[in-house]
């Protein structure tokens, strides 16, 4: 169901000439839909949840209001996570971006996420690379990176664990 309703707005969006728009518009909803979870759940008339969502993105293309007000219509607002979630799909995929993600210690440095993004693009021979960072300092050091189907992970809690793995039923026999 729901890549009915975000092919129905990749189609529509592309045919006008508003897909940049939309992209921008879908991702800052996106961004707020945490807030809007229990007033979108709430018993309201679809002219409130309409007005909520417009509100939520104040500055939003006539296409992409259009497209909510499809979504309230349907009652399908409780899915826009996950329409939404698949239209970027539609739409990085007709961009050629490429998304990837990189867990590190801690804040990478410019030069390594730019090297990173070149080697993303010949990994995957997209056009652009949209680079996802989360920052887990249980990692310890190095870093963990996905693009596709594709997983490194060079993390010193990984090596820490494989030697603990290692070393761990030769201890056993000892003790």
């Amino acid at each position: 169901m729901y890549s009915r309703f975000a092919s129905a707005l990749f189609g529509f969006a592309l045919s006008k000439g508003s897909l940049e728009d939309c992209a921008r518009d879908a991702i800052n909803l996106d961004a707020s839909l945490p807030q809007l979870k229990e007033s979108l759940r709430a018993p309201v008339r679809r002219a409130g949840k309409l007005e909520l969502l417009v509100g939520a993105v104040p500055d939003s293309c006539d296409d992409f209001r259009r497209f909510l007000h499809l979504v309230v219509r349907h009652g399908r607002e409780n899915d826009l996570k996950f329409i939404i979630k698949s239209f970027m799909e539609l739409y990085r995929k007709e961009k050629g971006i490429v998304e990837a993600w990189l867990t590190v210690a801690s804040a990478p440095a410019p030069g390594f996420l730019s090297g990173l993004e070149q080697l993303t693009l010949e990994m995957s021979h997209g056009t652009r690379a949209e680079i996802h960072v989360k920052i887990d300092p249980g990692l310890i050091g190095g870093f963990v990176f996905r693009v596709g189907d594709k997983y490194a992970d060079a993390s010193v809690r990984r090596q820490i664990e494989a030697l603990r793995k290692k070393y761990s039923t030769g201890i056993s026999r000892i003790v």
